[in-house]
């Protein structure tokens, strides 16, 4: 491993700034996942949403206001779950695009925990889960560092995922292993 410019300069590295539109924040996460996981009434879960944000952002330290929207500071799990929900709740799907933006991040280290993430956001529906890890990350098309990435990422989620939790747990981790081999 080869340190950086920055890092050998003794220099901070500059941190792009992550700002979420407040609609989006509210609207495309947050209420669409209250009413999911909460079983909240649509305007109910916004209303919720909305008092979640304001008070995040008074009280937490996690969400910062700024002109559009809010940022997330240096809270980096905040930004990967997000992503994570993002990617599964508006670009997961059966399309070359969709496999296009897989396989150019599966192996990049910012990325990782936001497929773990993925895999376990996809939980409440456990065969949707089981779809995203044997045909989605454990089957990217090739032989090569992309096709082994997804394989153990898919592993790695699996190891997370309590075996007791779904009935196919000991099949995938078997076909995933023999994927390796």
């Amino acid at each position: 491993h080869q340190a950086s410019a920055q890092e050998r300069s003794g220099k901070p590295r500059e941190r792009a700034l992550v700002v979420v539109d407040e609609h989006d924040l509210t609207r495309k996460i947050l209420a669409p996942y209250l009413e999911s996981y909460l079983r909240l009434e649509k305007p109910k879960a916004l209303q919720e949403a909305r008092d979640f944000v304001q008070v995040m952002a008074e009280r937490s330290g996690i969400l910062h206001a700024q002109p559009g929207g809010y940022s997330f500071g240096d809270h980096l799990t905040v930004q990967e779950f997000l992503a994570a929900s993002y990617l599964v709740d508006n670009l997961r799907g059966d399309s070359d695009a969709y496999r296009a933006f897989v396989c150019e991040r599966v192996g990049q280290s910012w990325w990782q925990e936001v497929f773990l993430l993925a895999a376990g956001y996809l939980l409440s529906n456990p065969r949707q889960t089981k779809l995203f890890l044997e045909q989605e990350l454990g089957a990217l098309p090739g032989q090569d560092d992309v096709h082994a990435h997804g394989l153990a990422l898919a592993g790695r989620a699996l190891l997370e995922i309590p075996a007791a939790r779904v009935g196919w747990h000991a099949a995938v981790r078997s076909e995933l292993a023999q994927r390796l081999l």
